[in-house]
C-alpha cells in the first residue's frame, strides 16, 4: 500500500510547473524519471521503493493513463478542488406538467 503525504503549496507550484514544461530535446526515459519524480514528492519515504517497484514491472504495468490519474488524483486532494472541467448545465428551464394561469 502507498501512503501519501501533504507537500507545501512552493512545492506543489514547482511540481505543477514542472509538469507543464515541454523540454522537447530530453529524451523519453528521461521525461518517465520526472514523472516517477512527481509522483513519489507525494508519497512517504517508505512508500516511494514500492512505487518505483510498480513501475519497474514487465507484467501488469503501470499504464500512462493510470500515471496520469494518479497525479490528478494527488493534486485534488492537496489543493480540495477538482482538475477536471465539470460538464455545462442545462441552460433554460425544463417543462412542467401544467402552466399556471392568472387569475
Amino acid at each position: 500500500m502507498l501512503r501519501w503525504k501533504y507537500l507545501k503549496p512552493e512545492v506543489l507550484q514547482e511540481l505543477a510547473e514542472s509538469f507543464n514544461d515541454s523540454d522537447e530535446k530530453a529524451d523519453v526515459k528521461s521525461q518517465w524519471v520526472k514523472v516517477d519524480g512527481q509522483v513519489t514528492a507525494f508519497l512517504e519515504n517508505d512508500s516511494r521503493q514500492t512505487w518505483k517497484e510498480l513501475r519497474a514491472r514487465d507484467d501488469d504495468p503501470v499504464t500512462s493513463v493510470q500515471i496520469r490519474e494518479i497525479i490528478e488524483w494527488l493534486i485534488e486532494v492537496q489543493t480540495s478542488r477538482p482538475t477536471v472541467t465539470p460538464s455545462p448545465s442545462v441552460s433554460g428551464r425544463g417543462e412542467t406538467a401544467a402552466t399556471s394561469k392568472a387569475a
